[in-house]
């Protein structure tokens, strides 16, 4: 079995050029023909070298069909979208083949630690195990802290320095 979708589904949209889009395709199709897009009533079964010559055109070469469900994928789940509602709305029948495609970047760890920040200064220390009151007084450091991997073995935490100011 392939990467492709094998059956058909429902598709929603939100987007009103979308739908303009495709309500103007299924209005100029064929009687009888079951296709959104499709040539001459038969199924579109390759369309790369079209999709390699819009790219070509738009000086975007290089970039792959799969690029914009990678896209997809990572905007559903940054807008919130759940997960499983994500994997139905792109196709993924798997978590492992999902997983490929929602790639977790450098900002999204910046925006978890800030968001897990946020959080942990919202305690009181009244619950057992929480950070007491006059630690969420201290004053933090400006810069941010990077956790040492190699170092961490040994607890060390460094703040990063600007390049070339040394160490």
């Amino acid at each position: 079995m392939g990467c492709c979708i094998e059956k058909s589904r429902e598709f929603y949209t939100g987007d009103s050029e979308l739908k303009s889009l495709l309500k103007a395709q299924m209005a100029s199709r064929r009687l009888g023909c079951p296709y959104v897009f499709h040539r001459e009533g038969k199924p579109i079964k390759d369309f790369r070298g079209a999709w390699n010559a819009a790219f070509i055109e738009a000086r975007l070469e290089g970039r792959l069909f799969h690029d914009l469900r990678r896209t997809a994928v990572r905007n559903m789940v940054r807008a919130g979208i759940p997960e499983r509602v994500a994997m139905a709305i792109s196709g993924h029948k798997t978590r492992t083949v999902f997983d490929r495609y929602n790639i977790v970047s450098p900002d999204d760890l910046k925006r978890a630690a800030a968001t897990q920040e946020a959080y942990l200064d919202s305690l009181t220390g009244t619950i057992p195990g929480t950070v007491d009151q006059d630690a969420r007084n201290r004053k933090r450091p400006q810069r941010a802290q990077v956790f040492d991997i190699a170092a961490g073995a040994r607890g060390e935490i460094r703040t990063p320095t600007p390049e070339g100011a040394g160490s």
